[in-house]
């Protein structure tokens, strides 16, 4: 039988976190995989729910979050409608929200522990990426760390130092929804937080920190980030590989809203790729 459950937990600066699991219950203790998303994303992004049925019919417990500072509210969840929280966000907000979620499961609060083998493997999607392999070091005992289509560091948002300059002059820099075309400000706060907290947010060196394996999945044809991003990332762990999939873009296929029940072919690629990696870790230990 599926089970599904919704809850909201305290998150950081006084926001909450709001979350999803599903597991089925005939299938016995199951490792607890939690899905991080990225910029401008949330959990119930297009076919996200899709993905995470795909690995609960697997045997594999699916958690999702809304980090506390994703723009996205308890009361509104499919799509960004709090622009002061997008402002206001920050990368150590959103490490120490993973990390919170990952803390309220080994407590008991989530997944219940009848259906929980004590396993909990972390998935990061495009900047979601270098935020779990820094929950990963932080936390020190996950099993398993997967990045799809995952940037190689946060600081790829500030590589141009004309543009680093106008963010700093200016306060904030204005992001756009491609999809509904609003425009959201980020704070120059969120390159400061940064510089404050780069030994825990550096992927180089937080990849070299981790004590479990990564698998880094990417498309060929990402429109958004380069697939060399994943390879980079593999360098820098002490157990990486990189699966390409042909032709996949940044979201496999996906967009927001998805109103289908299938689920796109390279998002299913994306789902059998990463089961596979999964259960083939569980085999090794």
């Amino acid at each position: 039988m599926m089970m599904e459950e919704s809850k909201v937990i305290e998150g950081s600066a006084g926001r909450d976190i709001t979350l999803d699991f599903r597991y089925d219950t005939a299938l016995g203790k199951q490792p607890c995989i939690v899905f991080c998303h990225g910029i401008k994303g949330f959990k119930d992004w297009g076919i996200w729910n899709l993905l995470a049925d795909a690995f609960a019919r697997k045997g594999l417990a699916y958690l999702k979050l809304n980090y506390s500072h994703n723009g996205t509210r308890p009361d509104h969840m499919t799509d960004l409608v709090d622009a002061d929280a997008f402002a206001e966000n920050r990368h150590s907000y959103e490490l120490a929200d993973v990390c919170r979620v990952v803390d309220a499961q080994r407590a008991g609060n989530l997944i219940p522990h009848d259906h929980w083998s004590g396993e909990i493997y972390l998935i990061g999607h495009s900047r979601g990426g270098p935020i779990v392999i820094a929950a990963a070091a932080a936390l020190g005992d996950v099993d398993g760390v997967l990045c799809w289509a995952s940037v190689d560091k946060l600081s790829y948002a500030w590589r141009d130092p004309d543009k680093l300059k106008q963010w700093k002059e200016d306060g904030y820099f204005m992001v756009r929804n491609s999809r509904t075309g609003e425009e959201y400000p980020i704070r120059y706060s969120l390159y400061e937080d940064y510089l404050l907290h780069e030994s825990r947010l550096d992927t180089e060196q937080t990849a070299a920190e981790m004590n479990c394996p990564c698998l880094c999945v990417h498309g060929s044809g990402d429109e958004a980030v380069p697939a060399s991003s994943s390879q980079k990332i593999v360098e820098w762990c002490k157990d990486g590989e990189v699966a390409l999939i042909e032709g996949a873009g940044h979201t496999y296929g996906g967009r927001h809203p998805w109103t289908s029940t299938d689920i796109p072919a390279h998002a299913a690629q994306l789902a059998e790729l990463s089961i596979d990696w999964i259960e083939r870790q569980q085999l090794d230990k």
